[in-house]
């Protein structure tokens, strides 16, 4: 536990809790100018399907009755925070989510904390010690703070702050194994009175569980953040293990067995939701029910990041497009698992008639992360600094911090092991994520 805490305490004793009450005054000051606005009331797209959901499992209990179409987990958190209200007739809340957008603040407050510790045992210091290179260890999570988008979408009902929460946890955990196993190797275990590293690969099975857990839990909000496996793997078993393992004999096998550990974990923590949708469709289904129907619209001539829907297809209150499907066949799509079929049926032909064409359109939404521009799909997120005076402060713009982040990843992650699991994730998100529309 010592050495846990040595991980994550970010400086001098004290700062931490200055840090907190900071970001608890920021978010109170945030929260109060937002509460008149419509932003906090009118959910859109997604946001609607979530808490409509939630609000189901507030009224028939936690047992599902009917397919996940859409993420499985993240309901069950607005559930859990006692946000579950869904819309009345025009679209208007009865009263504002409070229980997630908190959850939320504190994943992304947890996110930044967890950036810091990662940057401070990548390089060196804390930043105010007087080490020189200490300081640029303040730059990834100075970057996410003052990133608007990070903190607009941790005050609404969609996933994406829990996602990069448990991401960001699970990379840590990579970070920390390679750090621990190349200076212990190294024999380097200290920087003056504080102790870095542990001698070897810290906290035995009990991590591989746990990063088997975050992987898990990441999927069930997005299924694939199942990718995240392969950066596991390539620390636990790849060229180098052994050194990451601190260079112990057997190395190599600890890391195999971890890497086992790991895989069933993830896959013991997704099974729930992928044996209930199989049920529901009567054949072998995935985490969501929604799969075939992005693939599908990410094929369409328009695609390319932008949500581009279909003439009659209502996003909001009919997500797996069985309405649209039962006017366009002329007889009832009777289930999701049943529409889910029919998308994918209809997306695959599309490729299968013209790969070229559909690898061009993947290679376009690849090259779309590498832009630097913002899409407010769900979001107005333009709107909220109107709202919300104090969001006017955070104007870091996506496009710094694509260039520098991809541009560090991508010049120093694959010589530099300690960046590699960070470059492999990216890499491998940005490419699953491009598939779909």
């Amino acid at each position: 536990m010592r050495a846990w805490a040595g991980w994550l305490r970010p400086g001098p004793r004290g700062v931490p809790w200055l840090i907190l009450a900071a970001a608890a005054v920021w978010w109170t000051v945030v929260w109060v100018a937002l509460e008149p606005s419509v932003l906090g009331r009118v959910p859109l797209l997604d946001e609607q399907y979530y808490l409509r959901r939630a609000e189901q499992i507030a009224d028939r209990g936690p047992v599902p009755t009917d397919a996940f179409v859409m993420s499985p987990l993240y309901p069950y958190l607005v559930a859990i925070t006692g946000s579950g209200d869904a819309p009345d007739e025009v679209g208007v809340l009865g009263r504002p989510p409070l229980g997630i957008r908190l959850l939320q603040i504190l994943a992304w407050t947890a996110t930044a904390w967890l950036l810091w510790a990662t940057a401070r045992r990548i390089l060196g210091g804390w930043g105010l010690s007087g080490r020189v290179s200490g300081g640029w260890a303040l730059l990834p999570p100075l970057f996410f703070v003052l990133y608007r988008p990070a903190s607009i979408y941790a005050l609404t009902v969609l996933l994406e702050i829990p996602l990069t929460f448990l991401v960001t946890a699970f990379l840590f955990l990579l970070s920390r194994w390679t750090c621990a196993g190349e200076l212990a190797s190294a024999g380097t275990k200290t920087i003056g009175r504080t102790s870095l590293f542990p001698a070897g690969l810290p906290a035995g099975l009990p991590a591989g569980l746990l990063a088997g857990l975050l992987v898990g839990l990441a999927a069930l909000l997005r299924p694939h953040a199942l990718l995240l496996l392969l950066p596991g793997w390539y620390v636990l078993i790849g060229p180098g293990a052994v050194a990451r393992l601190g260079g112990r004999r057997g190395g190599r096998g600890s890391g195999l067995r971890r890497a086992l550990v790991m895989t069933a974990m993830a896959l013991l923590v997704i099974a729930p939701a992928v044996v209930h949708n199989s049920r529901q469709a009567g054949r072998p289904a995935g985490i969501s029910l929604n799969g075939g129907l992005n693939l599908y619209l990410g094929q369409q001539a328009l695609a390319g990041g932008l949500f581009v829907t279909l003439a009659g297809l209502d996003a909001e209150h009919d997500p797996a497009g069985l309405a649209y499907l039962s006017r366009e066949l002329g007889e009832p799509v009777g289930s999701p698992a049943a529409a889910e079929a029919i998308w994918g049926q209809r997306a695959w032909r599309s490729i299968r008639e013209n790969p070229s064409r559909a690898a061009g359109l993947w290679l376009k939404k690849v090259w779309l992360h590498l832009q630097g521009w913002e899409i407010a799909q769900v979001t107005p997120l333009r709107a909220w600094p109107e709202a919300s005076f104090p969001l006017r402060a955070l104007l870091l713009p996506y496009g710094l911090i694509a260039a520098l982040g991809l541009s560090g990843l991508i010049l120093l992650g694959w010589r530099e092991v300690r960046l590699r699991p960070w470059l492999l994730a990216a890499v491998l998100l940005i490419a699953g994520q491009s598939i779909f529309f």
